[in-house]
């Protein structure tokens, strides 16, 4: 395949590398061709950037890393919400915008993000490629959303067999601390004889 920079040097479009969101380029392989300054730091975490890299490689895929094998490769690369919403783009040629959840490769274990992933079809350099912007919706918490929480000790599940607490849960995804007290109908069952 021909290597190309889908925006070289004189069609660099400073937007689109200030954008403050991950966006990646891909191809209908889904090789990483190009992607903003955001994304070189979400993904690569100090390490350069590579253009033509896969991308499960590129965003640390849980599974690729896993199993060893290539992106595309694994049990798991059909449900690949990014596999399917780029394929999408190529097929039907429109915009996508899909909200879902990953696992990714965080110290040595799987981590779930939840994202909100848009892409949409662009022309460059005569080839045609996708831009995927990936919005992290940690910072988004919303009330209705399905967490697994242990019916026990009520932390809750963050990746396969760890758990933590509802307050360092809600500190890492909201950054807010939380402060104890005790609501009027406990306060009555645990000290009705104080009362």
């Amino acid at each position: 395949m021909k290597k190309i920079k889908p925006f070289e040097s004189g069609q660099r479009d400073d937007f689109f590398y200030s954008i403050p969101m991950p966006i990646l380029v891909v191809d209908k392989d889904l090789n990483v061709v190009d992607a903003n300054k955001e994304a070189r730091s979400v993904f690569q975490k100090g390490v350069a950037f590579e253009s033509d890299r896969s991308c499960g490689e590129t965003i640390r895929c849980y599974y690729k890393f896993d199993s060893g094998q290539e992106c595309g490769k694994t049990k798991h690369c059909s449900e690949c919400v990014v596999r399917n919403v780029v394929m999408k783009v190529f097929s039907e040629k429109r915009i996508i915008r899909k909200r879902s959840q990953m696992s990714v490769q965080h110290q040595n274990h799987a981590r779930q993000i939840n994202f909100l992933m848009t892409a949409w079809p662009v022309t460059a350099g005569g080839l045609q490629l996708a831009m995927v912007m990936m919005e992290d919706l940690a910072d988004l918490f919303q009330v209705g959303q399905i967490l697994p929480m242990c019916a026990a000790c009520k932390r809750i599940k963050i990746g396969e067999d760890q758990w933590e607490t509802v307050e360092i849960y809600i500190n890492r995804n909201l950054g807010s601390d939380l402060s104890h007290g005790i609501c009027p109908e406990c306060r009555k069952k645990l000290y009705s004889d104080i009362e």
